[in-house]
């Protein structure tokens, strides 16, 4: 998703649900950003797929990063 797209819900969109992060900002804290505004409490439910232990690693850090910028 887009940094400046904040849709209600990812569930608002017609199928296919396609979003983009632009070239140039940082694709895992934006990533989790959008995950946590688009899906908010139904995110413990969602599946990520990632390739390598590393990225399971990076994610994680960015979601936290994501939590601790919101101050919850």
């Amino acid at each position: 998703m887009a940094k400046s797209a904040k849709p209600g819900s990812v569930f608002d969109h017609p199928a296919p649900r396609v979003f983009s992060i632009d070239a140039g900002r940082p694709f895992l804290p934006d990533l989790a950003d959008g995950l946590i505004d688009a899906l908010g409490d139904a995110l413990p439910y969602a599946e990520i797929y990632l390739p390598t232990r590393r990225a399971v690693r990076a994610a994680a850090g960015a979601f936290l990063g994501a939590r601790e910028r919101r101050g919850v």
